[in-house]
């Protein structure tokens, strides 16, 4: 029962070496470590994607990776109350 439960675990060994000879009829070596490492790995990532994918349909903290800064062009000017009073103003008199 032990033997099968860990033939069973290392048969998802992904850091298996590959040899030329055929081992057990199987062309890579498995071992109990590589498995350990390949269940650690993709539970990682899959623990990643779907924290990551959750994250993404909450629209929970988005991440900022570029900040620009625009400097003040001498030709822009400020639309204040004044100006619009003044275009409407314009308008109406040419109309």
């Amino acid at each position: 029962m032990a033997q099968r439960a860990k033939d069973f675990l290392v048969s998802f060994d992904s850091f298996g070496e590959p040899i030329q000879a055929n081992y057990k009829g199987a062309t890579t070596f498995k071992t109990g470590l590589g498995a350990f490492f390949t269940f650690t790995i993709r539970i990682f990532l899959l623990v990643f994607a779907a924290e990551s994918v959750l994250s993404l349909l909450n629209r929970e903290n988005p991440q900022i990776t570029n900040v620009s800064r625009h400097s003040r062009s001498p030709n822009l000017r400020d639309l204040s109350t004044t100006c619009i009073h003044n275009a409407t103003k314009l308008k109406t008199t040419l109309t």
